[in-house]
Order: C-alpha cells, then sequence, then structure tokens
C-alpha cells in the first residue's frame, strides 16, 4: 500500500517497527540478556519515562509525540538501550508490565520451564519416554473445560512404527521391508551411530 500511494520500497526494519517508537529488543544485564520492548502510545511512552527515572524524556521535543520518536529513534533507542543494561531482564520486565509498558524478556529454555505463567497454565507436562526417561514435554496454550486435552503416549521412537505401516497399512512384504532396511531406507538406529559401529569395526 505504501508502495502504491508513495511510491515508497520498503526495506528491512530489523526489530524496528514502521509507526511505533521506541519498538526494539534492548540489552540488559548478564551475557545474552534482552528485553522486547514495544511502545504504541504517548501515555506507554511517558510511563516508560517514568519507570526509566527519567520523566522529562516525554516532554523532550525529540520524543515529545511518536513523529518526533520516529525521527530521532537512534538517540531514543540508544537511552533506552543504555538504561536496560543495568537491570535484570525478567525484573524489567515485571515493572515496565505494571506500569502499562508492553514488554517482554527474552528468555531461554530453562526460564521457560521456570516461567510462573506457564506452569500455572500447565504449558509443560512431564512424560516417560522408553529410552530417554522422564522429562517435561510443551503441551500446548489450549486448556478446554469440556474435552481437556491429554497425552496418550510420548512421541515415537526411531522407526517404531516401520513394520505397522510398510507392512499393515501398505502392505510391503517380510522381504520388501527387510530389503529396504539393508539398503539403509529404513532402520531403527540413527545413520551416524551405524557408521561409527562400521568405522570401529573396520578399525
Amino acid at each position: 500500500m505504501d508502495y502504491v500511494m508513495n511510491g515508497r520500497v520498503q526495506r528491512p526494519m530489523g526489530n524496528r517497527h514502521p509507526t511505533m517508537a521506541p519498538h526494539g529488543v534492548y540489552p540488559c544485564a548478564g551475557d545474552d540478556r534482552w528485553i522486547a520492548v514495544a511502545v504504541g502510545t504517548d501515555a506507554e511512552f511517558a510511563a516508560l519515562c517514568r519507570v526509566m527515572g527519567r520523566p522529562e524524556l516525554a516532554d523532550d521535543e525529540r520524543f515529545v509525540d511518536v513523529l518526533s520518536r520516529l525521527r530521532n529513534r537512534d538517540a531514543l533507542d540508544a537511552i533506552i538501550a543504555d538504561w536496560t543494561r543495568r537491570h535484570d531482564h525478567l525484573e524489567l520486565m515485571y515493572r515496565l508490565q505494571a506500569a502499562g509498558v508492553p514488554a517482554g524478556a527474552v528468555v531461554d529454555g530453562r526460564e521457560l520451564l521456570a516461567d510462573p505463567h506457564l506452569k500455572a497454565r500447565e504449558f509443560f507436562r512431564e512424560l516417560d519416554q522408553p529410552g530417554a526417561g522422564r522429562y517435561p514435554v510443551s503441551f500446548g496454550g489450549l486448556k478446554l473445560h469440556r474435552t481437556p486435552a491429554r497425552i496418550i503416549r510420548p512421541a515415537p521412537r526411531l522407526g517404531e512404527h516401520n513394520e505397522y505401516i510398510l507392512k499393515e497399512l501398505l502392505g510391503l512384504s517380510d522381504e520388501e521391508i527387510a530389503a529396504l532396511e539393508r539398503d539403509g531406507v529404513i532402520g531403527r538406529v540413527p545413520v551416524a551411530a551405524v557408521r561409527r559401529e562400521v568405522q570401529a569395526s573396520d578399525g
């Protein structure tokens, strides 16, 4: 639409937004810790400035409205990044959200497992996987009152259903299935493991 109306060709923007500023992912304290902040209104920007301890920025002529912030977003991003890198990403997320500023910490797998919201939603549930033990799996975000979801079985192991699919569903003979396995088309052991065994026996 912008090209049709204005003749402008859109360029990659990274984490920025064409009509929102500040809008980006900012560094936080620690190794590879980040927080995403997306400010859509003047009220949200004023709230961000208060949390930063810089309420005067909301009245700064460079940032007084969204057009000004878009024009000066390099300077604004630098100010925000200088502030965020002194704070923990999770603690900062909660502070900003409590003030009405859309923000989300960028988290790793360990932090996802410990997330109180996901725990309350039972997003992860423990499952017994033959050969691997008991571990958490993502259960999805839907919670249906009348028809609650349940885990029927763990994920299939490599080649677990070969015989059922090839023989019972597709009608292949035992000889045909054996030939496929002999040729390495199917199997129950990862190819890399088979190669290691062969190399070890050759050595």
